[in-house]
């Protein structure tokens, strides 16, 4: 009997020392991270039957196993994923914000300091000193849109270096899941079915750093391995098997890096459009707003340069001589050029470009341009969806013309360069926009230079008794010998024939210029194409009917060259106010401030979703750690009890030998 109680109170012993070092174990990791809370679970040894019952053997440590919740676990996991993409894309809006309104109040302020500047020419179109400081704030507000687009392309790349850098930090995760599974099988074959509870935290904590990166799920199998889902089911490890994470080039831009996953030379594309985590914040981030602000601040570059660039063509300087370009051309060459971006894998050699015709008809969007060889070009804005067949190859310039005007529906055209054979499947980016706020520069730097006189000058006659007017609406060709020039104006006059109202063009003597009166109209809103091209076109506005029977209104167009000629500077100074962008929609300005607002609202968005999902992530965690966290306060009482279980074994072994050698001592 003394035997049997000497083991009893061994196994006791050893049973509360493994208890005592489980709880030290515990306590030893209460700040360890991912560390999982373990026990012991107590087993009662095989009974010796004696006599005519069964008597007790002692105990023995069963199992030392983690206090786990499987889908408590799963739950922290997709938070996790659900967290760390709402933070970094809130995190990465909030920069921009912040970079668009710092530099927006610039730029605005550059905008309005330069139609300052154009507004005092207006005042003193002679004045050097005053063209000098409209050239100055031409240069800094120009200055101001390159220092914005620079910190915009300096922001995407490091979006791009980020996407790298998460693409090698999950390729590192995967062969570190690769090598724990092989570890856990190996370890539980090893220990006769034990689990390696560390090993099995320490995969858990690289489960669950991976999902800080893209949406994670995972399998358990039966040999203790664990397979590993990613995105929308791609998956990265299996058994001690890792696919390698990498980045390449985009389709379509090749500087737009994507992730994907490869494995003896097969290439598996992860969808960004449902990767989650961090990488799908990147991804929406620059694919979304930083490209949009990118756009918006191109098109407002690019709607400023156009339309002073127009005006200074029409316009004279002081030395009587037609504007140079006061901005970049907007259809420079290789401006032009670079607007269109070879995809990564055409096999054909054709390279294009694109001409805007319209800046108002721009809509900051871009467009993927592919080839048919059955069907011809296809242009589809990648935006909207919305798409066009544009014809087959050698048939350009290339655009969309629904209402069969001769002119694009979307503000540009495409061009063949002619370098090469265009492939079946071949596909192309097309940005209209982007970068121009870069590219924009002042081309003068001759105050004299600035074209502040128009050319024509329209003028009614005195005796004229309608409320109509004629304004110049363009000028197409200042060499049309029938172009006014200084001394021979031509004279517009109107009368109505017979309930029709007609128009005639005179010059200097009196001569019509178009062969006679030509119908107007009753209610014209313009003068129809002239039937002889005189250089430029005019608007009527109103019934320039005359005084019946037969008295005509006339207005005189004439060469306006002179001292204190001021009207193209007006023109000039109108644009500030007038809406040349969006369809007719906005201004300069508003153009700016719209992409402010958008993105200042997508802020406050993304602010509203992270408190939310910061709820349920806190609400996932505490829950997680309400099961499987060390509570120092349990494990103190834990210890108490255990080296209470050692004292009382220790003394069971101690009766038991004393009762030994009483035995002995009796003989």
């Amino acid at each position: 009997m003394a035997v049997d109680l000497y083991q009893i109170g061994v196994s006791g012993l050893l049973t509360a020392q493994q208890q005592l070092s489980t709880t030290g174990h515990n306590i030893a990791n209460v700040d360890n991270e991912g560390f999982t809370r373990q026990r012991v679970i107590q087993g009662t040894q095989t009974p010796h039957w004696e006599g005519s019952n069964y008597l007790g053997t002692g105990t023995y440590a069963q199992e030392v196993s983690r206090i786990y919740d499987q889908f408590a676990f799963k739950e922290v996991v997709f938070q996790q994923s659900r967290f760390s993409q709402a933070e970094d894309y809130h995190t990465r809006l909030a920069g921009l914000d912040s970079n668009l309104s710092r530099s927006g109040t610039n730029l605005l302020d550059t905008v309005a300091a330069f139609y300052d500047a154009v507004n005092a020419i207006v005042d003193q179109p002679n004045d050097i000193g005053i063209r000098q400081v409209m050239l100055d704030k031409a240069n800094a507000m120009a200055g101001t849109f390159n220092a914005m687009n620079s910190n915009l392309e300096i922001e995407y790349a490091a979006v791009q270096k980020d996407i790298e850098t998460v693409a090698q930090r999950m390729d590192e995760i995967a062969e570190q899941l690769a090598q724990i599974n092989s570890d856990i099988v190996a370890a539980s074959g090893a220990g006769q079915g034990a689990t390696p509870n560390d090993l099995l935290d320490r995969r858990d904590q690289l489960v669950k750093e991976l999902s800080e990166y893209t949406t994670v799920s995972t399998v358990e199998q039966p040999t203790g391995a664990m397979t590993v889902i990613i995105g929308s089911g791609q998956t990265l490890v299996a058994d001690n098997t890792a696919f390698s994470v990498t980045t390449i080039p985009g389709d379509l831009d090749p500087t737009d890096v994507r992730i994907v996953l490869e494995q003896k030379g097969n290439i598996v594309n992860l969808d960004t459009a449902n990767i989650g985590g961090k990488l799908q914040a990147m991804f929406d981030y620059r694919d979304g707003e930083l490209k949009l602000a990118m756009r918006e601040m191109g098109l407002t570059a690019m709607g400023i340069a156009d339309a002073m660039n127009n005006l200074q063509s029409v316009g004279l300087d002081l030395n009587e001589t037609f504007g140079n370009d006061l901005f970049t051309p907007i259809n420079q060459l290789d401006i032009a050029q670079q607007r269109v971006v070879d995809a990564t894998n055409n096999t054909g050699t054709e390279a294009h470009l694109v001409n805007i015709t319209d800046t108002n008809l721009l809509t900051g969007n871009e467009y993927a341009l592919r080839y048919d060889a059955a069907t011809g070009y296809t242009l589809t804005d990648i935006t909207n969806g919305d798409s066009y067949a544009l014809g087959l190859t050698g048939t350009g310039p290339f655009f969309p013309d629904a209402d069969g005007d001769g002119e694009s529906d979307i503000g540009f055209e495409i061009e063949e360069l002619g370098t090469g054979p265009v492939a079946d499947g071949d596909s192309w980016l097309v940005k209209p926009t982007r970068g121009f706020a870069g590219d924009i520069a002042v081309e003068i730097s001759n105050p004299e230079q600035i074209a502040a006189s128009s050319v024509l000058a329209i003028y009614p006659d005195s005796g004229n008794v309608s409320p109509a007017s004629v304004t110049l609406e363009n000028i197409t060709d200042v060499t049309n010998p029938l172009f006014p020039s200084a001394g021979n104006p031509l004279e517009f006059v109107f009368i109505e024939n017979g309930g029709v109202l007609e128009y005639d063009v005179l010059d200097s003597t009196g001569a019509s210029v178009i062969g006679g009166y030509q119908p107007l109209g009753a209610t014209p809103a313009s003068i129809p194409a002239l039937p002889i091209d005189l250089g430029f076109t005019v608007e009527v506005t109103g019934n320039p009917v005359g005084q019946p029977p037969n008295t005509p209104d006339s207005f005189v167009i004439e060469y306006a060259f002179g001292t204190g000629n001021n009207l193209n500077a007006i023109a000039m100074a109108n644009i500030q106010n007038e809406k040349l962008l969006k369809d007719g929609r906005a201004t300069i300005q508003d153009n700016f401030q719209n992409l402010n607002t958008q993105i200042a609202v997508k802020t406050e968005t993304a602010e509203i979703q992270l408190s939310t999902v910061t709820i349920t992530k806190s609400d996932a965690d505490s829950r997680w750690l309400g099961i499987s966290g060390v509570n120092l306060d349990e494990e103190a009482s834990n210890l108490l009890k255990y080296q209470q279980s050692y004292q009382a074994a220790a003394r069971v072994v101690t009766v038991a030998r004393e009762i030994v050698d009483t035995l002995l001592n009796a003989v």
